[in-house]
């Protein structure tokens, strides 16, 4: 799945499992195209590493880390 900015650029690249929950690998892009959000959905919630990114790429450290379950379970 593929979602632009009203300026064209890149938004969000991200795959659904059945159509309708976020499952695998997934990219979010600030309307600059600077990465906002980068991680893997399983079963509609936050699985693995994520990172989390201002539009100057410089991470949220409060905001990345591990997830299991959509929840932070480590830095």
């Amino acid at each position: 799945m593929y979602k632009y900015h009203d300026n064209g650029q890149l938004q969000v690249k991200g795959t659904f499992k059945d159509g309708e929950i976020e499952d695998g690998p997934w990219v979010e892009y600030h309307d600059n195209g600077q990465v906002r959000t980068q991680g893997t959905y399983k079963d509609g919630e936050e699985d693995g590493p994520w990172v989390v990114y201002n539009k100057y790429s410089i991470p949220y450290e409060n905001l990345t880390g591990t997830y299991k379950n959509g929840v932070r379970v480590s830095d």
